[in-house]
């Protein structure tokens, strides 16, 4: 009889312990579901996120050339190439006017020297080494040629440099062949920015005194 009793305690305990497993196995699959559940709403919540954000496209950018809107490129340095008379140009630009022969400038109509046309502020250079002589703004003996520069060279030649918007140099200097002296401008008697350039064989380059600059940069 006590066996029978033990027996029924036994299946009794077995059968509560079954109902606890099932209840913590319920449990167990009810905390899952609410976890599955809240992951789902966190991805959905995720992607929402994502599909809102602006779109950002990877580029390179080259640093390097870069040029703000208010800086200025560089004009181009003079060229050092040296002529045959052992004269450089004292810029490099296009001509807008040789030498010789021209209507409309002076009384008899002739250019005495050749212009390059070159953005103002463009670096003048001088053409050959020597010192000096005339660093004024027009009068003699650069009348009509507003800002400008004569250097007088070893071989007993003048150059001229007119138009100038600055002066770099003053009287008594010595130069080197290729130092900066000046800025192109637009002074004196000037219809735009230009380098007014002239090759004298005395200070006072009147007729006869004056030669084709190409002569001596070529």
């Amino acid at each position: 009889m006590q066996e029978v009793q033990v027996k029924l305690e036994n299946q009794k305990n077995l059968k509560e312990a079954k109902i606890v497993t099932l209840a913590q196995q319920q449990a167990t699959a009810e905390d899952e579901k609410i976890i599955l559940i809240s992951n789902q709403e966190n991805e959905k919540i995720q992607l929402e996120a994502n599909a809102n954000k602006p779109v950002i496209a990877k580029t390179s950018v080259d640093l390097t050339n870069m040029t703000s809107a208010s800086e200025t490129p560089e004009p181009p340095a003079p060229s050092l190439t040296v002529g045959s008379s052992g004269y450089i140009y004292p810029l490099q630009a296009p001509i807008s006017s040789p030498f010789g022969a021209r209507e409309g400038l002076d009384a008899n109509g002739f250019h005495k020297g050749v212009d390059f046309s070159a953005p103002e502020g463009t670096p003048i250079a001088a053409s050959m080494a020597g010192e000096v002589v005339v660093a004024q703004n027009d009068g003699m003996p650069v009348s009509g040629y507003g800002i400008a520069t004569i250097i007088k060279h070893s071989n007993g030649m003048y150059s001229l440099y007119g138009h100038q918007s600055e002066l770099l140099v003053s009287v008594g200097d010595s130069v080197q062949q290729g130092q900066i002296i000046g800025k192109v401008g637009n002074t004196g008697i000037s219809f735009g920015a230009h380098l007014h350039f002239e090759i004298r064989t005395s200070l006072y380059g009147g007729m006869g005194n004056v030669l084709d600059p190409m002569n001596f940069l070529n």
